[in-house]
């Protein structure tokens, strides 16, 4: 209970801190105080976050975007992020590049996802590589896979995997069954995955091991086709 305590004294001295500065006119201070506030949904993080954009704070315009993206307002959020990506914040590239793509995935989608994962954004590596993929565009797509695999992060590992053993191949099926594996823990998609692999090759017992693992974690797929082994069908 102390440990608890002093912690939130010390948050909360911060936030004063903040506040005195904001007031006073310090932007860095205001766009730090609108990204606390947001990261526990206060209303007052759009406020504090607007202060400082409007007056050119990069990263706060960055942060007004997201917030807007989370209640909605898709199309004031877009031109936060464009203002944000357009000083340099390789954050806002990557989400207004995210953002794009959802609508289509066009040039200027892949312009901005490409810049933020150039500058090693491995949330806009996965996306890039996945809007390659999409587009039919196989070697980039798994060249952006792979950087946001090697960041050894599961999600990126998973969609790595997931990619490979669309290509084919035995030495992708192998490396994907690995990334699978180490994706596993985090991302239960991942063992439903490991799963039907091996009741595919006819190892029911690898393939109720991995459906197990993934229905204990909320995989309602693998919960389905444990169900299934189990009666025989």
């Amino acid at each position: 209970m102390p440990c608890a305590a002093t912690r939130c004294s010390a948050v909360d001295e911060r936030e004063s801190g903040l506040r005195d500065a904001a007031r006073a006119g310090d932007l860095d201070a205001a766009s730090e105080l609108g990204l606390l506030l947001a990261e526990r949904n206060d209303w007052e993080a759009e406020g504090w976050l607007r202060q400082a954009a409007d007056q050119g704070h990069a990263h706060a315009a960055g942060n007004l975007g997201c917030v807007l993206l989370q209640r909605g307002a898709t199309a004031e959020a877009e031109h936060w992020l464009r203002r944000s990506a357009e000083a340099g914040n390789p954050d806002a590239a990557r989400n207004l590049g995210t953002l794009l793509a959802s609508r289509g995935g066009g040039p200027e989608a892949e312009r901005w996802l490409r810049q933020a994962a150039e500058v090693g954004q491995t949330g806009a590596a996965v996306n890039l590589g996945i809007l390659l993929m999409q587009r039919g565009e196989h070697d980039g797509a798994e060249h952006w896979l792979r950087v946001g695999a090697d960041s050894g992060a599961s999600m990126p590992r998973y969609n790595l995997g997931l990619f490979l053993l669309a290509r084919g191949g035995d030495q992708r099926a192998a490396e994907a069954h690995r990334l699978l594996e180490l994706a596993a823990p985090e991302v239960p998609h991942a063992a439903t995955a490991l799963g039907g692999l091996a009741e595919r090759a006819g190892d029911l017992a690898t393939a109720a091991h991995w459906y197990t693992r993934a229905a204990q974690a909320g995989d309602e797929q693998a919960a389905a086709a444990m169900s299934r082994i189990s009666q025989g069908s």
